[in-house]
């Protein structure tokens, strides 16, 4: 019969494998210690196994993010080597930059979107929103507000002509991050309303991954 392993041994076996990206085999280690220490009822260590694969998920989540980068860059260069358009390219290395955290790099990439989307404002408004967020996330607070403010302009100037359901997606990640600027600057009242409004706007047109973002917005207040 074979020996049952020590749920210890297995759970530094299964973040020694984390740290070495062997991600599979980390998940499966610390499943298997976190049902042991729970038969166990050594519930500190069945946590601290939570812990573990809550680390886990999100070094995974951030490789894929650094694996959409390296896309979109490839999907840059290939379009600058035959002469396209170049937009898109940006505007994908900007999206997976500005999720993965790196705030400075990703505004390179927006800016260039912003300053070279002629032809569509309510595109452009949409990208101008993501400059405000990263100027948000960088300290520069007044200069995100001075965006956002011009992100809704273009918005409701290009919205009879925008179809659906582009628009709404947009003005709903627009709320949210107004939402969040006002916050940061104190305007508690205000931020609250415009999460309330973001919310219902995801409910009535079932933009369900809108609508788990405003749900998370809300539990600021």
């Amino acid at each position: 019969m074979e020996k049952r392993k020590d749920p210890k041994q297995l759970m530094e076996e299964g973040w020694k494998a984390r740290e070495d990206l062997h991600f599979e085999e980390a998940e499966k280690k610390l499943t298997q210690a976190k049902k042991l220490f729970e038969e166990q009822e050594d519930f500190y260590n069945a946590s601290e196994c939570l812990n573990h694969l809550s680390i886990l998920k999100k070094m995974r989540g951030m490789e894929l993010l650094r694996e959409a980068v390296r896309l979109g860059l490839e999907s840059l260069k290939l379009n600058e080597e035959k002469g396209n358009k170049t937009i898109l390219s940006k505007r994908a290395v900007a999206s997976s930059l500005k999720t993965l955290g790196e705030f400075e790099k990703a505004e390179k990439y927006i800016k260039a979107v912003v300053e070279n989307m002629k032809e569509n404002s309510t595109a452009r408004s949409e990208m101008r929103t993501d400059l405000a967020f990263n100027l948000m996330r960088r300290g520069k607070i007044n200069e995100a507000k001075e965006q956002i403010e011009l992100a809704q302009k273009e918005l409701e100037e290009g919205w009879e002509n925008e179809r659906f359901p582009h628009k709404v997606i947009w003005k709903t990640k627009l709320l949210n991050y107004r939402s969040l600027i006002e916050y940061n600057l104190g305007n508690i009242d205000i931020a609250k309303e415009l999460a309330e409004e973001m919310h219902k706007l995801a409910k009535e047109n079932d933009l369900k991954t809108r609508l788990e973002e405003a749900k998370s917005l809300l539990e600021l207040f």
